[in-house]
C-alpha cells in the first residue's frame, strides 16, 4: 500500500526530460522481451532472474543504454549478458534466462 504523498506538479517539474524522447518506449519494449520469456518458462513475471542473455539489435543498442539499468532492476535480473548484432525485424529478444526457483509462501494461519 502506497501510504507515502503523490509528488506534486511543482516537484515534478524540477526533473529534466529525457535525452531520448522514445527511451520510454524502448524500455517497454525489452521489458516485453524479457516477460515474454519468464511466461515461456512458466515463471511469474515477479520472479528473480538468475542469469538472462538479450540479445540487442545493432539499430538499438546505444539508445537502449540509458534505460538499461531500470529495465534490468524492474524486471528483476541479476547478471544479464548482452549481445549485439543485427536482430531481423529490428526487435529484442531473449537468447537464454534462468530464473530463480519459486519461493515458498508460509501456509495462511486460520
Amino acid at each position: 500500500i502506497h501510504r507515502a504523498p503523490w509528488p506534486t506538479v511543482a516537484e515534478l517539474a524540477s526533473i529534466p526530460a529525457p535525452k531520448d524522447d522514445g527511451s520510454f518506449d524502448l524500455a517497454v519494449e525489452l521489458m516485453g522481451a524479457i516477460n515474454k520469456k519468464k511466461t515461456e518458462l512458466g515463471a511469474s513475471t515477479g520472479r528473480v532472474v538468475k542469469t538472462a542473455t538479450l540479445a540487442i539489435p545493432e539499430t538499438k543498442s546505444a539508445r537502449i543504454a540509458a534505460v538499461l539499468s531500470d529495465v534490468l532492476g524492474s524486471t528483476r535480473i541479476l547478471e544479464h549478458t548482452l549481445l549485439v548484432r543485427a536482430i531481423e525485424g529490428d526487435a529484442f529478444g531473449v537468447d537464454a534466462m534462468e530464473v530463480a526457483p519459486k519461493e515458498e509462501r508460509a501456509p495462511a494461519e486460520s
